[in-house]
C-alpha cells in the first residue's frame, strides 16, 4: 500500500533539545530548540491524515519513505532581475537533511506508523524550491 502527500510550509529540522523549568511545579523538562518545529509537525500530520487511505495499516512490520524537501534560497542568492546569481551556492539552505528527515518521521508517529523505528528504507532529497531537477 502506498500514500503520497504534500505538507505546505517551510521544513524545519529536529535537532537539539533545551532544558526548561516548569513554572507550575518547578520540574525540569525538555523542549525542542526550534519554536517552528511544532507548527511544521502539525502540517505534516494534517497532510498525512488526509492522504492516508482508511485501511492503512499502522502496525505493518516495515515501511519505506521517499521524502522531498523543497527549500527557498536566501535573498543573497538572487539578482535584482529574479535570476539565481552566478556566485550563488548551488545547493539550497544549510539545513541538515538527516534532521529534516527526523522531524518528518517523528511527526508521522501515531499517524502513519506506531513507531518510526519500523521505517526500514529512506530516500531523501533536499532541493531548491524552484529547481526542476531531482
Amino acid at each position: 500500500m502506498q500514500a503520497q502527500f504534500f505538507a505546505e510550509g517551510m521544513p524545519v529540522t529536529k535537532g537539539s533539545w533545551v532544558p526548561m523549568i516548569s513554572k507550575t511545579n518547578g520540574r525540569v523538562f525538555l523542549r525542542p530548540d526550534s519554536k517552528k518545529l511544532r507548527p511544521w509537525e502539525k502540517a505534516v500530520k494534517a497532510s498525512a491524515s488526509v492522504a492516508l487511505p482508511a485501511d492503512w495499516n499502522m502496525s505493518a512490520p516495515a515501511y519505506s519513505c521517499e521524502l522531498h524537501f523543497f527549500l527557498p534560497r536566501y535573498k543573497k542568492d538572487w539578482t535584482k532581475y529574479g535570476l539565481v546569481a552566478p556566485n550563488a551556492d548551488p545547493y539550497p539552505r544549510k539545513l541538515d537533511l538527516d534532521k529534516l528527515v527526523r522531524a518528518v518521521l517523528d511527526a508521522l508517529t501515531h499517524v502513519a506508523w506506531e513507531d518510526d523505528s519500523a521505517v526500514m528504507d529512506i530516500l531523501a532529497y533536499k532541493r531548491d524550491r524552484k529547481s526542476t531537477r531531482l
